[in-house]
């Protein structure tokens, strides 16, 4: 993943086609980079641009995915599944380092939903969390 953003009051943020992904979650790379975009887009103070006009960059890779058992009912049943993304984030001025990152993004939900459901819903808020750790400061 790559964002470059310009400027202090208005910011301009290019998001690039690949996100880094080193999980076994086949495709996970693009909707985080989808959900992050939209995040962007929904907050309203950034606009996309390319990356030449842009001075700073957000580069991310997708470090961790796991889904585990979170809580069991009273008959040994899981009442509860716990998946869990890590994304480890660098904002950079050229090539100075402004400030690394590590989101850690978890969401519970029960075994009758589809965990791409949950996912879904996992990377909605990781994307709006990056948006606010990159605008307003983690």
């Amino acid at each position: 993943m790559c964002i470059v953003l310009q400027g202090l009051y208005h910011l301009v943020v290019r998001l690039s086609t690949y996100i880094g992904n080193e999980t076994t979650r086949y495709g996970l790379e693009n909707l985080v980079l989808e959900k992050i975009q939209a995040a962007f887009i929904s907050d309203g103070r950034v606009k996309l641009v390319s990356e030449d006009k842009a001075k700073i960059k957000l580069k991310g890779v997708i470090t961790g995915y796991e889904r585990t058992v979170f809580s069991y009912t009273g008959t040994d049943e899981v009442e509860q599944y716990r998946l869990t993304v890590k994304v480890e984030l660098t904002l950079l001025q050229d090539t100075v380092t402004l400030w690394q990152h590590t989101l850690t993004k978890w969401v519970n939900y029960p075994p009758d939903k589809d965990e791409d459901e949950a996912l879904e819903q996992l990377c909605t808020e990781l994307g709006n969390d990056v948006v606010h750790g990159v605008i307003e400061g983690w």
